[in-house]
């Protein structure tokens, strides 16, 4: 089981890697063939997009949390 605070970091750098792997798709959309790389990093993408639907300003109101 996680803690808050591990489960906070988790939650917090979602967003980072979400904006990662979007860079990465787009550097890698722009090179020919790596039909299976292009795959599974869209894959990646689009499962952590799905994942993080509805944090919204979650970190926001958990640092307010006493």
């Amino acid at each position: 089981m996680m803690s808050l605070l591990e489960s906070f970091d988790t939650v917090s750098h979602s967003e980072q890697l979400l904006l990662r792997l979007e860079t990465a798709s787009a550097e890698l959309s722009k090179k020919q063939g790596l039909k299976e790389e292009k795959a599974w990093l869209e894959a990646a993408t689009q499962r952590l997009a799905t994942a993080r639907q509805g944090v919204g300003d979650l970190l926001t109101r958990a640092l307010r949390l006493p």
